[in-house]
């Protein structure tokens, strides 16, 4: 008897916390869709606005320079939103765990310059970009298409930030990690936000372009190669990522 009494409460222990696991699972998503909705009206409506003034559904007279700054308005706001876009369906595949990880060796300097040259038309004038790393023939067995991800959004990150000075790409071994840092000499970021960044829709500032995704999917995929991604907070330079990839599978 004591036995059945003590297996019913542990029933209705374990119906409780799944109740409330959906709870909280439906609470998620709801605020997610509420957040998507919110980013995704912000480009759309600059595309809409200027494209009919553009077209002129409007008594405003533009001449040529207004033009051409409406026309770079609605380029960075279609980009933005292929990027929102892009961005949700990772996170769906990735949360979902439908994503097949492609395993694949990969050298390391090699794949680092490229992550560079992708990114450098998005450093702000003036601003050098580095690569540093040790063993030069480095090569690894990954997904070389996520880790290129991870490292391609560390540097965006870094040069949305970065008004001065050098955004590093570096890499070294460790005994059980290839550990791969971002750090720049820009506005840096406070202890009590290094985690929180990570986090959905957190942007640090709002006046910057951005989906406030990138980072959440860099974590994503870290958990999908086992590894880990976080804030140096003792770098006070400017900020500092880390992606610490382990380098048996």
């Amino acid at each position: 008897m004591i036995k059945q009494i003590k297996t019913q409460h542990q029933t209705a222990n374990k119906l409780k916390a799944d109740k409330e696991k959906a709870e909280k699972a439906e609470k998620m998503k709801s605020l997610f869709l509420q957040n998507m909705s919110h980013e995704i009206r912000t480009p759309l409506n600059a595309i809409v606005g200027f494209n009919d003034l553009l077209n002129g559904e409007s008594s405003i007279t533009i001449d040529e320079a207004d033009r051409s700054e409406m026309l770079n308005i609605v380029k960075n706001n279609v980009e933005l939103l292929q990027t929102l876009v892009s961005d949700v369906l990772d996170i769906s595949k990735l949360e979902s765990g439908t994503y097949t990880v492609r395993y694949s060796d990969i050298k390391v300097k090699q794949l680092c310059y490229s992550v560079v040259e992708s990114v450098r038309d998005k450093a702000q004038t003036g601003v050098n970009i580095i690569v540093e790393g040790k063993p030069s023939e480095l090569v690894i067995n990954s997904d070389a298409q996520r880790l290129q991800q991870v490292l391609i959004n560390f540097m965006t990150n870094a040069c949305k930030y970065t008004s001065h000075g050098a955004i590093t790409l570096g890499y070294h071994l460790s005994k059980e990690y290839v550990i791969f840092t971002v750090t720049d000499t820009g506005k840096g970021i406070a202890p009590q936000e290094a985690e929180e960044i990570f986090t959905r829709f957190k942007m640090l500032n709002k006046s910057v372009k951005g989906t406030g995704l990138g980072l959440h999917i860099c974590r994503l995929i870290a958990e999908l190669l086992k590894g880990k991604v976080y804030v140096d907070t003792t770098y006070c330079k400017g900020a500092k990522f880390v992606f610490e990839l382990p380098i048996k599978r």
